[in-house]
């Protein structure tokens, strides 16, 4: 095999020194030593330097130097050019890191004809945290372009099990097509010489960056993924439970303006003293840091491999690592796994480690065995295995066929990865729709689709493009997906001009309005022609006061949804159709906006069957710490008063006395800073209540079929919107109980367990965990009864068929409504 490899990363200073350096570095040298007939062709940047290069055999080598700045040899044009033509006759090109940042890089496209090429995966984490990674346009734009260039690759080398889980279920990879590399590291890496003590070589390391006495060790960066402020706050709410001598040992390229919000943080928590910033050591340094501390913390929000708790485990220290990624995998039973956002949690972890050495000792002799063996040359076996794959097998591209028959549409909608519901429900609708249509799919210019990314039957289009395309290529009906949060700006903007099919997710919209009229870019006095067209309506009495409504609980949205008023009006008045997903919003149409009723068509919110088999519960439970013997009362979705959690809290309580083994689990973000902990610990069962905090789109589904009681919960009123999550607990065969009240009602009493709670009060919430807990059989009936009412109405066949029917309904250019015309026909709804 001839094999061209792209050092760039062993040579630029924004890779050379990191953990992809190193693992490149390594990766390279494992696959230069494990088959000496193989040949390698190095293309290096003259203007860089080389010292991280592995020496290789120089009889089977060959050294290309690639400029940066001439006109015809930059690092772009050189590497296209290798990628198209293929002047050095090679079998495969391999980037050693397709997300390279040095100025002048770009992946090389893949070329039919042309060289296959094999790209090494460390992480799609700028993917699953848009909002840390790429709040500048123009790096999500070129993160965006990058992904669609590498996704038509041969072969990607993922460094983690959890990286390859990942590429599958984000990029549309087929399995076959990544490799998931074992883990490895430096033999260098070591346990602690018994014998060896303050006098010797460690202690000598120790004394020389000026550390001494019992430590606790973190390694981390300029990347708040790292958690170092989780690690601060644990540290010093420890209290007795650390030797007062202990110190907090902080190791990583932090920089000057990082770190000195690290030490401000440090003083802030009364732990300045006790906190030693050492920055970037050498590695014998961090070798013998890693020996010697009491205990090791990595509580990351997420990693592709986490190659600093691999080298501490394999030196033997006791660790703690984060319940997520590939840190699940790295660690399993051989360390201490936590939610990275439960401060509570790492605190209490650390304190278990440090309070009880016989424990640290026992996890540290754990990750050694755990570690043992591990070996590059594995990963030169793998990495050289799946590289002769792309060789003898390339992959086609997908040939789309498009009948003549199959109407385009267009889908107006925030889609993932925006952290929405509502995108992640015009993802599946937009999969649904395929049988029925050729959709196109409009966001705003600052991201691109991970939906597109993933699959090339779908067009992701600029919204700015929006009126150029369709005069291009006419849609046969648009679909726009409409919520009450400022995700649905382009949606609300483009549906005024282009009437279509709009979803209601939210009937009230009073909040998106409010929001709307207060953006500096939109023409003054929106939200007052709103108010005044609800004053036309009757739905505003004339003397009014809606400013005051400002000083209401809840503001003004919360006002205006104790007193019925929608705020919804425009939206009628500009569709073709809208689409609301229960009975209960139609009857409000019928009683607000009558006029309006003959084009308001019901279609249930579409839902897959997902029931878990055993097996997968225990795991579930076994790998985010839930007593797999424990009755589970789950609460899922953003934490919020909204969701009651008040009340439940307090209900669990109750519960606590009569139900043996109870456990709270909630899962969603906290958007009241903590205030739902506080209250668990108020009301004494902090120590039974879970908070797990955001989780991936995968644990989060999987965390939902692993509760036996699901608590649907939501205060009244509501905005009339559909529960997503209560969905998914009635697909996953979880027995819910849920508010009995607007959209909650739809379901039928069968499937679900309804709680007034003006009538029953919190009371009556606890009586009805109580029964549900101690009775399995009836769990049971009332999760089979959930699963068929899903299958008979949510399945989302039945759900792109109602669409489809929709789009066959609207005429191609038709208008509607008072701003685009006489008001369109009606038809019948369902």
């Amino acid at each position: 095999m001839r094999l061209g490899v792209d050092l760039l990363p062993l040579q630029s200073g924004g890779s050379r020194d990191r953990g992809v350096g190193r693992y490149a570095a390594e990766l390279l040298r494992s696959l230069a030593g494990h088959r000496p007939g193989d040949e390698f062709v190095l293309y290096r940047c003259r203007d860089l330097p080389s010292d991280r290069v592995p020496p290789i055999d120089g009889r089977r080598v060959r050294s290309v130097e690639i400029g940066r700045d001439e006109e015809d040899d930059t690092i772009r044009g050189r590497l296209a050019r290798i990628a198209a033509h293929n002047p050095d006759g090679l079998d495969a090109l391999l980037l050693l890191n397709p997300f390279e940042l040095s100025p002048g890089f770009e992946p090389p496209p893949r070329v039919p004809g042309g060289v296959p090429i094999v790209a090494v995966l460390y992480d799609l984490i700028p993917l699953l945290f848009p909002g840390s990674y790429l709040g500048d346009p123009g790096v999500r734009r070129r993160y965006g372009r990058r992904l669609d260039a590498i996704r038509h690759y041969d072969r990607f080398l993922a460094i983690s099990g959890s990286t390859r889980r990942d590429a599958i279920s984000r990029l549309g990879l087929r399995g076959d097509r990544v490799a998931a590399l074992p883990f490895a590291l430096d033999p260098d890496f070591r346990p602690a010489d018994p014998g060896g003590g303050d006098e010797g070589p460690d202690g000598v390391a120790l004394g020389r960056v000026g550390v001494s006495g019992p430590f606790v060790l973190h390694v981390g960066g300029r990347d708040d993924r790292k958690n170092v402020w989780g690690v601060i706050d644990a540290f010093a709410g420890l209290g007795p439970e650390a030797p007062e001598s202990s110190t907090l040992v902080l190791v990583g390229d932090f920089g000057a303006a990082y770190q000195g919000r690290i030490s401000a943080y440090a003083a802030d928590r009364g732990v300045s003293d006790q906190v030693a910033i050492l920055g970037v050591v050498d590695d014998g340094t961090l070798k013998t840091l890693y020996r010697r501390c009491s205990a090791f913390v990595f509580p990351s929000l997420y990693e592709g491999l986490g190659l600093p708790l691999l080298e501490a485990m394999r030196s033997g220290a006791a660790v703690i690592g984060g319940r997520n990624s590939s840190q699940c995998d790295l660690v399993g039973d051989a360390g201490l796994l936590v939610d990275p956002g439960d401060s509570a949690g790492l605190r209490s972890a650390l304190g278990r480690l440090l309070e009880d050495p016989a424990l640290a000792t026992s996890m540290g002799k754990k990750a050694l065995d755990r570690t043992a063996g591990l070996s590059w040359d594995d990963v030169g076996r793998e990495a050289r295995s799946a590289i002769l794959g792309a060789i003898g097998g390339r992959t086609p591209r997908p040939h789309l066929r498009i009948g003549p028959d199959r109407p385009r549409v267009g889908l107006v909608s925030p889609l993932p990865p925006k952290e929405t519901g509502i995108a992640d429900y015009a993802a599946r609708l937009a999969g649904a729709l395929l049988d029925h249509a050729s959709v196109d799919l409009y966001h705003d210019g600052d991201y691109v689709p991970e939906l597109g990314l993933r699959d090339r039957r779908f067009r992701c289009v600029d919204r700015a493009a929006f009126a150029r395309r369709v005069e291009v290529l006419p849609h046969r009906a648009v679909v726009y997906q409409m919520g009450n949060s400022w995700y649905h700006r382009s949606v609300y903007e483009l549906l005024r001009e282009h009437p279509g099919i709009t979803v209601l997710h939210d009937f009230n919209l009073s909040g998106f309005h409010f929001w709307y009229g207060h953006q500096p870019d939109v023409r003054p006095g929106h939200f007052d022609r709103v108010v005044e067209a609800e004053r036309e309506a009757g739905a505003i009495g004339p003397d009014e006061d809606v400013e005051a409504w400002r000083s209401e609980p809840g503001g003004i949205q919360g006002a205006a949804t104790r007193r019925g008023v929608h705020m919804n009006r425009e939206i009628f008045e500009r569709s073709r159709f809208v689409v609301v997903h229960s009975p209960y919003c139609r009857d409000l149409v019928r009683a607000a906006l009558p006029e309006y009723l003959d084009r308001t068509v019901v279609v249930p919110m579409g839902a897959s069957i997902d029931v878990p088999g055993p097996g997968q519960v225990a795991e579930t439970r076994r790998r985010f710490g839930i007593p797999g013997d424990a009755v589970v009362f789950g609460c899922f979705g953003n934490l919020t008063s909204m969701k009651m959690y008040e009340e439940a809290i307090r209900a669990f309580a109750d519960v606590l006395g009569r139900v043996d083994r109870a456990l709270l689990l909630f899962v969603g973000k906290d958007w009241e800073g903590g205030r739902a902990l506080a209250l668990a610990r108020e009301s004494g069962v902090g120590d039974r209540t879970l908070f797990l905090g955001k989780a991936s789109r995968e644990d989060y589904g999987r965390l939902v079929g692993s509760v036996d009681v699901g608590l649907g919960l939501r205060r009244p009123p509501t905005y009339g919107e559909t529960s997503a999550s209560l969905l998914d607990f009635l697909r996953c065969g979880v027995a819910t109980i849920v508010t009995d009240v607007a959209t909650f009602r739809d379901y039928p009493p069968s499937a679900v367990v309804r709680w007034d709670p003006v009538r029953d009060g919190e009371d009556g919430l606890a009586d009805r965990m109580v029964a549900l807990a101690r009775d399995e059989s009836r769990r049971r009936a009332i999760a089979d009864a959930a699963v068929d009412h899903v299958r008979k109405h949510h399945d989302w066949k039945i759900a792109a068929r109602a669409y489809a029917d929709l789009i066959e309904r609207c005429a191609p250019g038709e208008a509607v409504g008072r701003f685009a015309g006489s008001p369109g026909a009606g038809g019948t709804s369902t």
